[in-house]
């Protein structure tokens, strides 16, 4: 299940930006490449899910929190961008998303009304032993 549509695309930017990163024919069509969009949009949800997946069960169920669409939308957006590297601010978007995946992947960072998975794993658990007495040591009169 895709996490944003190309509506939620164009709510976000402009229709002119999608076509100009997105009509990729020669000629030019004048569209927006409906291909090109699904491909990022899919690529942009795994992602985002292989970083969920560690906590959540994934892909995630209706209603997605708003969080989780606008990572997938920052990641899309920077996927769609050939000349990633020419644009430091759209790295940096990206990075930070990844960031906050990272974080809510490790527990540092929740969504909440989102049941964490049974196979996520624990953290802050710590079992402690009882050690038994010891048999040697300095004062131990040992032959």
């Amino acid at each position: 299940m895709p996490y944003l549509t190309l509506l939620d695309l164009l709510a976000a930017h402009s229709e002119q930006a999608l076509i100009d990163l997105t009509d990729r024919t020669d000629p030019p069509t004048g569209e927006i490449g409906a291909a090109v969009v699904d491909a990022a949009i899919a690529g942009a949800c795994a992602e985002v899910d292989s970083y969920l997946g560690q906590r959540y069960s994934v892909p995630l169920s209706d209603p997605v929190p708003a969080a989780v669409t606008d990572a997938a939308l920052t990641i899309t957006w920077y996927r769609l961008h050939t000349d990633r590297a020419a644009d430091k601010d759209l790295r940096v978007r990206y990075e930070d998303a990844v960031r906050w995946l990272r974080d809510v992947s490790a527990g540092r960072a929740a969504l909440p009304g989102v049941a964490t998975s049974s196979a996520a794993p624990a953290v802050g658990l710590v079992m402690l032993a009882e050690a038994s007495p010891r048999l040697f040591g300095r004062g131990s009169r040992g032959g």
